[in-house]
């Protein structure tokens, strides 16, 4: 790569002015240079500490899972105590967001309302395959609101 500096009414007194451009230039691009390779090899470094960490951390974690299975014992609010225990305190208590009796009534709500929008459908589509058996819908029209394309 080469440039060309036209400079006019301008001089470096000690030196060569293609010297002194030359070495400003040479500086930046090694400025540039070594910002590029620290950011690629942070970022390198950083990945390798993560993956290492997690390897790690889950086999912590799986050994302490194991351990408290094992022992049956868990730790509740520094108290250890049973695991059969706990689950069974967590039905009768029914506190927070650990309340099985509100997680279920949940479930049953939701449940009873996805039962009664298919119920309301398949009344609804009744009446209107009913109302057009007797002559009181077009054809083109039951076949409308019962999202059927016509023929």
């Amino acid at each position: 790569m080469k440039f060309t500096i036209e400079v006019e009414d301008f001089w470096i007194e000690d030196g060569d002015l293609s010297t002194a451009l030359t070495a400003h230039i040479k500086r930046s691009v090694i400025v540039d240079i070594t910002k590029s390779i620290e950011d690629k090899v942070e970022k390198a470094v950083s990945e390798k500490v993560s993956a290492r960490i997690d390897e790690k951390l889950d086999a912590v974690i799986d050994n302490t899972v194991s351990d408290m299975l094992e022992a049956g014992m868990i730790t509740i609010n520094r108290q250890p105590i049973s695991i059969v225990q706990h689950i069974k305190n967590m039905f009768e208590k029914g506190h927070g967001w650990n309340d099985p009796r509100r997680q279920m009534e949940a479930i049953a709500k939701k449940f009873g309302a996805e039962l009664k929008a298919q119920y309301n459908n398949i009344f609804a589509a009744q009446i209107v395959e009913n109302m057009r058996e007797q002559g009181m819908l077009k054809d083109d029209v039951a076949k409308l609101l019962l999202n059927k394309k016509p023929d």
